[in-house]
């Protein structure tokens, strides 16, 4: 296997640590923002149970 380079270490993770941001802000969007929907209980909820 060849190694990879620190450089490449250091984007893999910096794009990682980027996706994990952009989830936690859409899961939080999602439970706040779109609170006026029929479903809103039920994914909140689900969200709650999630984390």
């Amino acid at each position: 296997m060849p190694q990879m380079s620190p450089i490449n270490w250091l984007i893999l993770m910096l794009f990682f640590i980027s996706m994990m941001l952009f989830l936690i802000v859409l899961m939080y969007y999602l439970n706040t923002v779109d609170c006026n929907m029929s479903i809103c209980k039920k994914e909140t909820n689900y969200m709650s149970w999630m984390w």
